[in-house]
C-alpha cells in the first residue's frame, strides 16, 4: 500500500509496556523491578480431613513464587473452610482490594473451581482486574487471563466448576432429604443447650447444660419474662450456649420453643432456594419438613413443653395495648401488663412521684391519662397499696384452705385429657391411612394403572383432607396444653395452701407464679383472678 506520494509507509510495532513500568516500578537502567505476584488458595469445608489439602496448597504456592527469579511474593491468600460459590470471602476481598491497591500485578490459583464456582461472579472478577493490567494464572487449566482468547475459555471453565458445584450441592441435598426421611437427625451442636452429638450422630444429653434448661422452664412458668431469665442466669454466671457470659431474651425465647427439649425434632425448618443461595430461608411450606416423634431423649416432658407454648399466647393476650394489641408483654415490674382497667378496658402504667418526704410509685390507667378523665374517670392506685392487697387476698385464701382445696380438688379440668389423648390417637391413624393412599395413587401411575391427571386429583383431596386432620389435631393439643397449664397452677396453689404458711410481705416471684390478672372494679376496689380460677375482690387502702 503508497501513500498519496507514491511512497511505501513504515510500520513500527512499540511493544506494550509492562505493568511494572506502567506503574512507575523501573529501577532507572531500563530495568523493571520484580513482578509481585500473589497466590490465592480455598477448600470448600473446614472438616479436618480437608485442612491438609488447604495447607498443601499454600506450601506448594510458596514454593512455586519462590522458583521464579524475577517474582516476588505478594502474600498468599488463603480462605479456609469456606465455599466457593459467592466472591463474599475475606481473604478473596483483601486480595482484590490490594489489587486496586496497587500493591499486586498477578495471581496464581491452583484451578477455576478454586476462584469461584459461580460462572458470573468468576467473569467479574477476572474483568474487572483485567482492566488495572492484573492477569489470574489459573495452574491446572494452563490459562492466563491476560492472553486474548483467555474469557472465552474462562467462561467455559468457570461454568463447568458452577455445575460441578450444582451436582455435588443436590447430591448433598438428596442425601440430607434420605436422613430426614428415615428420621435422622442433621445437625450441630455446637452452640446448642444441653445436648452434644456422639459418634453415631445421635444427640446425647449434657447434665449440667440440662440442668440450665429446666430452670428456664421452670422460671418461665413461674411467671418470670424472658428478660428476667436472661439476667438471673448472667448473675449466677450461667454459660450461655455459645459459652459466652452475656444471655439475650431472644436466646431464652429459642430455648423455649424448640421442640428438640422435648425429644421430638422438626427438620428442615429453613431451606436453600438454590445452591448459589448465600442464606438459608425460613421454611413456611415452600419445601418438605419432617417432623419426627421421640427422636431422641427429651431434658423437659411433652407436658411441660406445651405448658410453656401455651404461657406464651396467654403472655400474648397481655399485651399492654388493649385497643391496639401491639404492645408486649413486660416482666420488668411486678405488676406490668397485669392491671386492667375495668371501665374502659385498658392497662395500667407504672409512675414515680414524690413529696416532700420520700418517693413512691402509682399505677395509672394508660386512656385516663393519654385522653383525661372526660374519657375515663379512674383514679391512680398506689404500687404499696396493690402489694397489700394481694397480701391480704392470699391469706385469705390460707384461712380459708379447706375450702378451697376441697373446690381444687373437685376441679373437673383433668377429664378432658384423656379424651384429648384419644381423639389425637384416631386423627393420626387417619393422616397415616390418607398418606398411605397417596403413595398407593403414585404406584398406580408409575405402573400405568392410572393416568396423571388422576392420580393429581387424588393426591391433591387426599392432602386437603390431611391439612384439615392437622389442623383439628392442634386445635385439640391447644385445648389440652390450656388443661395441662390450668393443672399446673392448681397444684401449685394446692402446694401454697397445704403448707400453710401466712404471707408477710409482697413476694414479686409468688405473686407472677399464681395471679393470672388484675382488674380495677371501679374506684379502688381490685378483682384479683388466680391462675387456678379463683376470683378475689380487695379494696385497695
Amino acid at each position: 500500500m503508497e501513500n498519496c506520494v507514491g511512497i511505501k509507509p513504515k510500520v513500527r510495532v512499540i511493544p506494550a509496556k509492562s505493568r511494572q513500568v506502567l506503574m512507575g516500578r523501573g529501577n532507572g537502567n531500563g530495568e523493571t523491578s520484580k513482578l509481585r505476584v500473589a497466590a490465592y488458595a480455598r477448600v470448600s469445608t473446614d472438616h479436618e480431613e480437608q485442612e491438609s489439602s488447604y495447607e498443601a496448597q499454600v506450601e506448594h504456592f510458596t514454593r512455586y513464587i519462590e522458583g521464579h527469579e524475577d517474582w516476588e511474593m505478594a502474600g498468599i491468600f488463603a480462605d479456609p473452610g469456606i465455599s466457593g460459590k459467592n466472591i463474599k470471602r475475606p481473604e478473596f476481598q483483601r486480595m482484590i482490594a490490594e489489587c486496586e491497591n496497587g500493591r499486586i500485578d498477578k495471581i496464581i490459583t491452583k484451578s477455576v473451581s478454586r476462584f469461584a464456582r459461580n460462572t458470573l461472579d468468576c467473569v467479574q472478577s477476572v474483568r474487572k482486574l483485567k482492566e488495572q493490567g492484573i492477569g489470574v494464572y489459573f495452574e491446572k487449566e494452563n490459562l492466563d487471563t491476560l492472553q486474548e482468547s483467555s474469557e472465552f475459555v474462562l467462561t467455559i471453565m468457570a461454568s463447568l466448576a458452577e455445575e460441578e458445584s450444582r451436582s455435588i450441592s443436590n447430591n448433598i441435598r438428596w442425601s440430607i432429604k434420605k436422613k430426614f426421611e428415615n428420621g435422622q437427625v442433621v445437625m450441630s451442636t455446637a452452640s446448642f443447650l444441653g445436648y452434644t452429638m456422639d459418634k453415631d450422630g445421635k444427640l446425647q444429653i449434657v447434665p449440667e447444660q440440662a440442668v440450665t434448661v429446666k430452670r428456664i422452664y421452670g422460671e418461665f412458668l413461674d411467671g418470670y419474662s424472658l428478660s428476667e431469665i436472661a439476667n438471673g442466669l448472667m448473675r449466677d454466671g450461667v454459660l450461655s450456649p455459645k459459652g459466652k457470659t452475656t444471655w439475650h431474651p431472644t436466646t431464652i425465647k429459642s430455648i423455649l420453643q424448640n421442640e428438640k427439649y422435648k425429644g421430638d425434632c422438626h427438620l428442615q425448618k429453613t431451606y436453600l432456594p438454590d445452591f448459589l443461595s448465600p442464606r438459608r430461608i425460613k421454611n413456611e411450606g415452600q419445601a418438605d419438613s419432617y417432623y419426627v416423634e421421640d427422636s431422641h431423649a427429651g431434658i423437659v416432658s411433652k407436658e411441660m413443653f406445651e405448658m410453656v407454648q401455651q404461657e406464651f399466647k396467654n403472655r400474648n393476650e397481655l399485651r399492654s395495648s388493649y385497643q391496639t394489641g401491639r404492645g408486649k408483654y413486660s416482666g420488668k415490674y411486678a405488676f406490668s401488663g397485669m392491671i386492667t382497667c375495668g371501665e374502659c378496658g385498658e392497662t395500667y402504667r407504672r409512675h414515680q412521684q414524690y413529696n416532700r418526704y420520700k418517693t413512691y410509685y402509682i399505677w395509672v390507667c394508660k386512656r385516663h391519662e393519654n385522653t383525661g378523665k372526660q374519657n375515663c374517670s379512674a383514679k391512680p392506685l398506689k404500687e404499696e397499696a396493690i402489694k397489700q392487697a394481694f397480701v391480704r387476698a392470699l391469706n385469705g385464701l390460707l384461712k380459708e384452705r379447706d375450702k378451697i382445696l376441697d373446690r381444687l380438688t373437685n376441679a373437673i379440668v383433668g377429664e378432658i385429657t384423656d379424651d384429648c389423648e384419644s381423639d389425637t390417637k384416631e386423627i393420626d391413624e387417619s393422616i397415616q391411612i390418607a398418606q398411605d393412599k397417596i403413595v398407593q395413587a403414585l404406584r398406580q401411575y408409575q405402573f400405568g394403572q392410572i393416568g396423571f391427571e388422576d392420580y393429581e386429583r387424588t393426591a391433591k383431596e387426599l392432602k386437603r383432607e390431611i391439612d384439615a386432620l392437622n389442623l383439628k389435631r392442634a386445635e385439640i393439643l391447644d385445648e389440652q396444653s390450656k388443661v395441662q397449664l390450668a393443672e399446673y397452677r392448681i397444684d401449685a396453689v394446692k402446694r401454697l395452701l397445704q403448707d400453710g404458711t401466712m404471707l408477710e410481705e409482697f413476694d414479686k416471684s409468688m405473686f407472677k407464679s399464681l395471679v393470672k390478672r388484675m382488674k380495677v372494679i371501679h374506684g379502688n376496689e381490685l378483682e384479683i383472678e388466680f391462675e387456678c380460677g379463683i376470683k378475689v375482690r380487695e379494696i385497695v387502702k
